[in-house]
């Protein structure tokens, strides 16, 4: 009898045991978060950086490369800020000419009180109030690949004169120091093109067996573009040696203009700026002669990563020049890494 006690008196020791056992596993995983709900926490204590970029002509090639690097900078950003979470939101204004537009989404950022503005400018000078107003209110402004007329947050950017010289002397070496070229230098309300069209002309002017027979500013219009080079080739024919054009979307065109013309590749030298996947095509059959490539993914992400860095309160540097302002030529495009000139294959921007 004694022994059967003991064993009913263990046994309901032990159910105790286990209903308690029960209630605390269910007591800790009511105090515990689920993991979905600690992320979501997480995040909400996160702080918000908005930024916002201003692009002039985004449907050009370059400027889609140019988006795909903000879109990179936005990781950098999250990944070295990750108290953070940085948003990144780009404009298009539709082409150099739409000043006022751009300074309308300009407003509407400092309306909406926005922490960082990248800004490349339609024109240089029409934007300076706009970009004093921004940093009045006390918003990080970073100029990006166009300069702007005033002082910003940071500047990143192609050092132009130089690159344009750098093209020009490779321009006069294919052509053997001599013969006749004419230069196409893009819209003159931006300074990148003013001064790439600079150093092309000073560059040139070192060889005194080269003539420029004719230079004009253009607007970033196709078809502009083309109805001056054809006026070239009906004014000048067989005495044009070579061309300048200010980027590689217009050289494409020339490029086709020749072709319809009746020209080889290689008979009117062609250089230019700013790579794509069919300007390199074009430069490998030779109806390209030479492209300075730019670095317009690298530029645009540490636009992104500056202005978040200059938010946090660290120190950027005032100005920033970009490097890959050599011209590659048709024999190289082969060799040539375009790991920061070109987005992926099929990438395209997601415009607001």
């Amino acid at each position: 009898m004694k022994k059967s006690k003991i064993i009913s008196l263990v046994i309901v020791l032990a159910l105790c045991f286990a209903i308690a056992g029960c209630g605390a596993s269910n007591t800790e995983a009511e105090a515990t978060p689920a993991p979905e709900a600690a992320s979501a926490a997480e995040t909400s204590e996160k702080e918000t950086v908005n930024v916002t970029v201003l692009m002039p002509n985004a449907g050009d090639t370059y400027f889609q490369n140019k988006s795909y690097g903000y879109t990179l900078g936005e990781q950098l950003a999250n990944s070295e800020f990750p108290q953070l979470d940085v948003v990144v939101k780009m404009y298009d204004a539709g082409g150099y000419e739409y000043a006022e537009r751009q300074i309308s989404q300009m407003e509407d950022a400092i309306t909406q009180g926005v922490d960082v503005i990248i800004l490349t400018p339609c024109d240089s000078e029409a934007l300076v109030p706009y970009v004093e107003k921004a940093m009045d209110a006390g918003i990080i402004v970073i100029n990006d690949d166009i300069a702007v007329n005033c002082d910003c947050t940071s500047a990143i950017y192609e050092n132009s004169v130089r690159a344009g010289k750098l093209l020009a002397y490779r321009m006069a070496e294919s052509m053997g120091y001599e013969g006749n070229v004419c230069l196409l230098k893009g819209p003159s309300s931006g300074s990148l093109f003013v001064n790439r069209g600079q150093g092309v002309v000073e560059g040139l002017s070192a060889f005194s067996g080269i003539t420029v027979l004719d230079e004009q500013f253009q607007t970033d219009d196709v078809m502009a573009g083309m109805s001056q080079v054809e006026d070239w080739i009906q004014r000048f024919g067989d005495d044009l040696d070579a061309v300048y054009i200010h980027g590689a979307t217009q050289a494409i065109v020339a490029a086709d203009s020749l072709k319809a013309a009746g020209y080889e590749p290689g008979d009117v030298k062609i250089f230019t700026f700013d790579v794509s996947a069919e300007s390199l095509q074009y430069l490998q059959d030779g109806w390209l002669t030479g492209i300075v490539p730019a670095q317009p993914i690298k530029v645009s992400q540490n636009a992104v990563v500056y202005g978040v860095r200059a938010y946090m309160g660290q120190e950027v540097p005032a100005k920033v020049y970009s490097s890959d302002d050599y011209p590659i030529l048709s024999d190289e495009a082969e060799f040539f890494d375009t790991g920061f000139c070109m987005a992926p294959d099929g990438w395209s921007p997601k415009l607001n």
